[in-house]
């Protein structure tokens, strides 16, 4: 029996002391009750949790082992020395949420939140009785004030964690970190009888899962497929989706939240695919758990695979815009990518030096965002940081605060999106120094950039950085994977879009008082997926793709000069009077006529007695 001894000889301050790092105490073990509802999410990605009720579940194993051994604890405290249990707990507790926090696995969690939960068991029989020991009178104030440090915690608890959960920083993977899940992943995937016939597709966006099953297709040598999420996500009646999915006959499906893509897949996809979701399982339907291609299982069948892929073994099929009818399925194989790339790099040669590091919002489904720019970094062994905002309101302040913690030394972005830049460029002095501290290249695509705000980005750099950063551009198209055209030199003209890149033919062909643009080069596309009709009209008779597009020349005498982008041959069109209209030229010369007045103008009147435009007004 522990022998007690008369507390007449402890002084007022000693018990004043004991009473506050009892109160002190109190609240820690209190801020772990609660400090893990905030982090929810967080741990359900982290840990890839196929729903929300495995992460809370935490917190009840927690709660669990926290008052089931509140008996024989407060045995333990009429037998021994309380101050030793109180400190005894505070270790196991703390080595639990240590433990928690390295948590490789769902399993390694449950275990270290159930021995927290056993170290947090210790406090309240130990601390209660040597309070009320101390405090034989006022015994209910010392047992108040001791709750007061209770209740600090479960109010400091859930602010410091949510705070930290939207702070905490970037979820990260090393190269060799990737290549171990894409050798398992391919593995994997190996066993499900995929391939062109049987593809993958990926229903959304940018994540790393998406890049981890893509990349893992490609190492073994199976074609996968990123389509718009909006097909899935925003469309009512999921008419593109089907077809797409119609047309390529996928094997596998991913989704990152079944949630999410339930309806869009019970409507498109046929019973046979495999269905695969990071989260949120589908109900009633069989659906398989990203984690589970991950397991630990020998590699050497992905390896051999991989050493079986060849130049003309298809990595992906891209889906063009659709904007012309159905969404043709561009066949992208691995000399299409490699190649490219090698081109890109022969135009930025100094990010051989110094790996690219972006921060990047363009979608994977679309060949700027998943062949030049994904491709880029991996290709150069830079970063990238996977932008979730993206230039329009409302979510442009997610890309504002990226670019706030990232300094980049390439940055793309589509004109729109300088545009709705700007005005936190001009209000934030601390966005501005890290966006430009070291930036080597801006990068535009997708539409013509407006004179001023070319202007404003230069005057903003050199007040920044002390010197003009480099704003360039080219033309493609998901047909060459994108790069054909680049323009490495500065020019007055937005609408220049600079001369062939190396490796790249290219032949001006006379078409209704313009010059039509066609490629020819290792890097253009075999054709399109199971649709020879439309792959022959794509083509002339010498294999040059018809790009659609209409070049000119900056300056005749010289073509080193670069050609001008000059409309789209198929958007012209004729008036009664028999007058071509050249859409592209005209709709760049109301822009600058009316800037800052309008956002975009839509050119008509095709057949009509005279043109009709419709304004879109800038109203910021």
């Amino acid at each position: 029996m522990k022998k007690l001894k008369n507390r007449g000889d402890v002084t007022p301050k000693h018990k004043a002391r004991t009473l506050g790092l009892c109160a002190a105490l109190h609240a820690f073990t209190h801020i772990y009750h609660v400090a893990l509802m905030p982090l929810y999410l967080p741990i359900q990605s982290d840990l890839k949790l196929a729903t929300i009720e495995q992460a809370t579940l935490l917190l009840t194993v927690m709660m669990f082992s926290y008052f089931t051994p509140s008996y024989a604890m407060g045995v333990l405290a009429d037998r021994f020395n309380r101050k030793k249990l109180l400190a005894t707990g505070l270790a196991i507790n703390s080595l639990g949420f240590v433990g928690l926090s390295f948590a490789p696995d769902y399993w390694w969690a449950l275990l270290c939140v159930a021995t927290a939960g056993f170290g947090g068991s210790f406090y309240h029989p130990a601390a209660t009785s040597m309070i009320a020991r101390l405090f034989p009178m006022g015994t209910g104030r010392a047992l108040g004030l001791s709750g007061v440090g209770a209740s600090i915690g479960f109010f400091i608890g859930p602010l410091y964690t949510g705070w930290r959960a939207a702070t905490s920083g970037w979820r990260k993977m090393s190269y060799g970190e990737t290549l171990e899940q894409v050798r398992r992943i391919g593995a994997a995937l190996l066993r499900r009888d995929l391939s062109p016939e049987r593809p993958i597709a990926i229903l959304s966006g940018n994540d790393i899962e998406h890049a981890l099953i893509g990349l893992a297709a490609m190492y073994v040598g199976i074609p996968y497929a990123p389509i718009s999420p909006a097909y899935a996500l925003i469309s009512t009646d999921f008419g593109r989706l089907r077809s797409i999915i119609d047309l390529i006959s996928p094997g596998l499906v991913f989704a990152a939240d079944g949630d999410g893509y339930a309806h869009a897949i019970e409507a498109a996809v046929r019973p046979q695919a495999e269905i695969v979701v990071t989260r949120n399982p589908i109900p009633g339907r069989p659906t398989t758990l990203f984690e589970t291609l991950l397991a630990p299982v020998p590699t050497g069948a992905a390896d051999a695979a991989h050493a079986s892929v060849s130049p003309d073994t298809i990595a992906k099929f891209l889906f063009t815009s659709g904007s012309t009818g159905s969404p043709k399925a561009v066949i992208n194989t691995q000399r299409m990518w490699c190649s490219n790339q090698a081109m890109i790099l022969s135009q930025l040669a100094y990010f051989a030096d110094e790996p690219p590091v972006i921060v990047d919002w363009s979608p994977w489904h679309h060949t700027a965002g998943g062949n030049h720019n994904f491709g880029f970094v991996l290709y150069n062994g830079g970063t990238l940081y996977i932008d979730e905002g993206k230039p329009t309101p409302g979510a442009i302040e997610t890309t504002v605060k990226n670019l706030r913690e990232i300094a980049t030394n390439w940055y793309f972005t589509v004109p729109k999106g300088y545009e709705a830049l700007l005005p936190f460029f001009r209000a934030d002095a601390r966005l501005r120094e890290t966006f430009f501290s070291r930036l080597k290249v801006l990068w535009f695509a997708g539409a013509a950039l407006s004179q001023s705000v070319f202007d404003e980005m230069q005057e903003l750099a050199l007040a920044a950085c002390g010197e003009r950063i480099m704003f360039l551009t080219g033309l493609g198209s998901t047909e060459s994977a994108p790069m054909a055209i680049a323009r490495m030199w500065q020019s007055k003209d937005s609408t220049n879009m600079g001369v062939p890149v190396p490796g790249v033919e290219l032949k001006l062909v006379p078409s209704e008082g313009k010059l039509e643009v066609r490629l020819r080069g290792p890097n253009i596309m075999p054709g399109y997926w199971r649709q020879h009709d439309l792959t022959a009209q794509a083509f002339d008779d010498e294999g040059f793709y018809k790009l659609g597009d209409a070049l000119k020349f900056e300056d005749p005498t010289d073509p080193r000069a670069g050609l001008l982008f000059d409309g789209r041959v198929a958007e012209d069109f004729k008036l009664t009077t028999g007058t071509w209209v050249n859409v592209g030229p005209l709709r760049a010369r109301l822009l600058v006529q009316l800037e800052p007045y309008a956002r975009d103008v839509v050119i008509a009147g095709a057949d009509r007695d005279e043109i009709g435009v419709l304004i879109f007004p800038n109203l910021e």
